[in-house]
């Protein structure tokens, strides 16, 4: 009688055991040690699909080209900037009111998420701050210029990781700007190649990075110095720039 209840108990343990495996993992894939996942930057749950009318324009001082200048009549939450309006390009977003200290889109908490066409170069100073809801913004490759001011208090905005760093980028390229390390302790990070513009103080506080390493060295430029290749070829080097000598400035790959 014990044998066939000890026999009994585990048969019971062993397929317990059996099935707890299956649950836990199994056959299910082991987490990639590389590259993090990447935020999806073309789903249209996210983004929208629609190009938004209402938002306010400001005309460029030689009248050709538009920077949106507010949201204007637009009740968008998940706004479309056009490439064109009134058969002028909109080449981004403008530096907002220098009296008030605002920001086009500052303190705008109906804000989920903006989409800048191809062909934008700019996002002005404070354009986003404490936009607390803002969740994602997809930034073409044609950006040449971002005030480090932009994202200030965007508590909620996602982030595509690679190699220690923290991108904004759009739906072919979700590295076209490098914002900073995922955090303030990484030693190294890694700069993709397809990076374009690292933003003003990017590594600011970063005090135990010791290693950049640039995937692509060439044709950068720290406001208004040119970068050598061969020092971003050295990580050390690329380092000092990045948390000390240029810390302050804007980059920018010539393309």
């Amino acid at each position: 009688m014990k044998k066939k209840l000890f026999s009994g108990l585990l048969a019971l343990l062993l397929t317990v055991g059996c099935l707890s495996v299956s649950a836990c993992g199994g056959n299910a894939p082991e987490a990639s040690d590389s590259t993090p996942p990447q935020a999806s930057v073309d789903d249209s749950t996210i983004f929208g699909t629609e190009e938004s009318d209402g938002l306010a324009y400001s005309l460029s001082s030689d009248e050709t080209y538009y920077l949106v200048a507010g949201l204007g009549e637009c009740k968008d939450t998940k706004i479309v900037i056009p490439a064109e309006y009134n058969n002028r390009p909109v080449l981004g977003i403008a530096e907002g009111n220098s009296q008030l200290g605002a920001g086009v889109f500052e303190g705008c908490l109906t804000l989920e998420s903006i989409v800048l066409p191809e062909g934008a170069t700019t996002i002005g100073a404070n354009a986003f701050a404490s936009c607390r809801n803002l969740k994602r913004i997809s930034i073409p490759d044609s950006i040449t210029f971002i005030e480090m001011t932009a994202f200030n208090g965007c508590s909620s905005l996602v982030y595509n990781e690679y190699e220690n760093g923290k991108y904004l980028g759009n739906k072919t390229n979700p590295y076209t700007v490098l914002a900073g390390g995922k955090d303030k302790t990484v030693a190294a990070v890694s700069v993709h190649e397809n990076t374009v513009l690292i933003t003003s103080k990017a590594f600011n506080k970063h005090t135990s990075l010791t290693s950049v390493t640039f995937q692509n060295p060439d044709g950068w430029s720290a406001g208004n110095v040119a970068i050598a290749k061969t020092d971003l070829e050295n990580a050390q080097t690329a380092a000092t720039y990045l948390t000390d000598t240029y810390c302050a400035k804007l980059w920018v790959r010539a393309k």
